[in-house]
């Protein structure tokens, strides 16, 4: 592909949402691997299937939908059952992810970022042009995802706990923002490093 693909990736709580947000507001396309996970597991999808047949169905809301924090729980505490999970739905968010930077090729874009939890568990920073990492302290990660999911201290320390950890993401990042000192920060830090980009790989 000839559009220059840029991941961004960090820890839960760290702000890549934010980020791409930001990077959004700049003109870039934006691809957010969260919401396409949610996609590939709706109910009309085959991963859907897959994971009822894998978890049964007391991981069913009322509605049909999954429980998403219910499956979260078992997946912290199960290590063979997050990777059943995992099994079941990466394929399906790589297809969907790929597909879609294809799509934004085909229409003329000179570049797309992608915001992508498990980049490096993946393995797929080779696949890449560029990487960003988001950072910021271990206790302001657990208090944005206690607030961001509603779940206590413990179970988001258990979050982190499943992920790569941080400071691998840095070292092996082509540029790290360390979220530290807040949104006007973070803001600032992402027009700078967009400069960088256009100027060193899109001109």
């Amino acid at each position: 592909m000839s559009i220059f693909k840029i991941a961004v990736t960090g820890s839960a709580g760290s702000g890549k949402s934010t980020a791409c947000k930001y990077f959004e507001d700049l003109g870039l396309k934006i691809l957010d691997c969260d919401k396409i996970a949610r996609d590939v597991v709706e109910p009309s999808m085959s991963a859907y299937k897959s994971i009822v047949d894998l978890f049964g169905k007391d991981i069913l809301l009322n509605d049909g939908s999954l429980n998403r924090l219910k499956l979260r729980k078992i997946i912290s505490s199960d290590t063979s059952m997050r990777q059943g999970m995992e099994d079941i739905i990466h394929p399906a968010i790589l297809d969907s992810l790929f597909l879609k930077i294809k799509t934004f090729e085909a229409e003329g874009e000179n570049a797309v970022v992608a915001e992508i939890p498990l980049l490096f568990e993946l393995n797929l920073s080779k696949k890449f042009d560029f990487v960003v990492t988001i950072a910021g302290e271990e206790k302001d990660l657990v208090d944005r995802i206690k607030k961001r999911d509603n779940v206590s201290k413990e179970d988001a320390r258990a979050i982190l706990s499943i992920q790569f950890p941080q400071q691998e993401k840095v070292k092996r990042s082509d540029f790290v923002i360390w979220n530290t000192s807040g949104a006007e920060s973070l803001k600032s830090s992402v027009a700078k490093l967009y400069q960088k980009i256009k100027k060193e790989y899109l001109t």
